[in-house]
């Protein structure tokens, strides 16, 4: 997607990077160096659909591979990373992403504090980073190889 539009927000010394639809880039590496939040899109495409329905190509072609995230993640250093805009295509559809298998290819290159954002979540940015489920419940970050 051209141009594909990222964010970078700074205040009271606090720094959030969001990607924005995109395959790897070196800016938003950049732009995510020590920041508090870097929030990023993530995609997991079925090999079978790419064979099957080479369209499916395209999609991929324009997002970014869990591991392909996770090696910003790593280079960035964010006190939290997060996945959101999660594009999950499987061959036998599925209703809700299953978490398990999109952290699953992450901490091959990346082996620090990750959330799988989803709906209505919220984060909140102070000295550390935490993230809450819709109900207010903390949502623990996961780490390393799971």
């Amino acid at each position: 997607m051209k141009p594909a539009l990222g964010y970078v927000v700074e205040f009271d010394g606090k720094k959030v990077v969001l990607s924005g639809d995109t395959k790897p880039d070196p800016r938003v590496e950049k732009a995510a160096e020590a920041a508090d939040l870097l929030i990023h899109e993530v995609a997991v495409i079925d090999p079978g659909l790419l064979t099957s329905f080479p369209s499916y190509r395209a999609i991929q072609d324009h997002h970014t591979s869990p591991e392909e995230a996770g090696r910003i993640f790593s280079e960035a250093k964010p006190k939290l990373a997060v996945y959101s805009h999660i594009v999950f295509a499987t061959v036998k559809p599925v209703q809700n992403v299953p978490e398990d298998a999109l952290i699953a290819r992450t901490p091959t290159s990346y082996q620090g504090p990750l959330v799988v954002g989803r709906d209505v979540s919220s984060l909140i940015i102070s000295d550390d980073v935490k993230a809450f489920a819709p109900d207010g419940s903390p949502i623990a970050p996961l780490t390393g190889a799971q």
